[in-house]
């Protein structure tokens, strides 16, 4: 539903920085498609905006050994890496053996010391899985930090109704 060429330059990410740093703002989220898939230019903005701080929601799958090393050395990023539950859950909507990048990623960054955490979208078929308190704790042992959860919401020219919580799970 989005085209593929409608990317920033690198000139306009840069410009967009320095307004928001000029105009007081030290705290960017960034969010994708997936970010890091561009990760030279991030690395690049990071260093260069030293001063403020990147929370990216990232589906983990970039952040190889290098990447982890070159984010601990900036100091000024966490990653939000979206999981849907465990392997079963995350895979099934995300793609066969997305979970186990993921648990890479996850221990690239906490080897690193770089600061990490779970992005959650509930669905009605994971709501179960991850509001168990097991869950949480498998991923704060993982080294999470954080976690955000958010509400499928059915987007799109053909939303998928199926996936929406009913109203007595939300």
């Amino acid at each position: 539903l989005y085209t593929k060429d409608g990317d920033l330059p690198e000139s306009e990410v840069d410009r967009i920085l320095g307004e928001a740093r000029d105009l007081g703002i030290y705290f960017v989220v960034i969010s994708g498609g997936e970010p890091y898939i561009r990760k030279d230019m991030l690395f690049r903005m990071f260093k260069k905006y030293s001063d403020m701080f990147f929370l990216t929601y990232t589906n983990g799958t970039f952040l190889d050994a290098d990447a982890a090393k070159k984010l601990a050395k900036f100091g000024n990023v966490a990653a939000a890496i979206s999981v849907e539950g465990y392997e079963e859950e995350t895979d099934n909507r995300r793609g066969k053996g997305v979970y186990r990048k993921i648990l890479t990623a996850m221990e690239n960054l906490k080897r690193e010391g770089v600061l990490f955490g779970i992005s959650v979208t509930y669905t009605k078929y994971n709501i179960d899985v991850i509001t168990d308190d097991k869950f949480i704790e498998y991923f704060m042992d993982k080294g999470a930090i954080f976690g955000w959860y958010f509400m499928f919401m059915p987007v799109g020219k053909d939303p998928i109704l199926d996936l929406v919580p009913t109203p007595e799970q939300r």
